[in-house]
């Protein structure tokens, strides 16, 4: 609210949702979902602030090769798209998305 196009603060809760990949979640599927809470707040981050869209797009590219892949989501009755919420203490919601195989 006080710096509203200030970006590292999302850099910031991205790290650190792509921090708890190993703890949240009860299976490698779920534990890969933090990451597209991650990439949301990348996203956030240059969307708001220029300035730091090398950083963000360098994450996003980093963090993007950890998504399931489409045939684990279909596993658990998913597919790229389809809204999803991340439990443990992220609990935000956001979108599917896969990588190719």
């Amino acid at each position: 609210e006080n710096k509203p196009n200030w970006g590292d603060p999302y850099i910031l809760i991205g790290n650190l949702y792509a921090g708890s990949s190993n703890t949240c979640g009860e299976n490698d599927f779920e534990k890969k979902t933090v990451f597209w809470s991650a990439i949301d707040m990348y996203a956030k981050a240059k969307q708001v602030d220029p300035s730091v869209e090398s950083t963000a797009n360098d994450l996003i590219s980093r963090y993007s090769r950890y998504f399931p892949n489409n045939e684990e989501a279909f596993f658990y009755g998913l597919s790229s798209g389809d809204p999803y919420t991340v439990g443990c203490w992220i609990n935000e919601r956001t979108t599917v998305r896969t990588i190719k195989k």
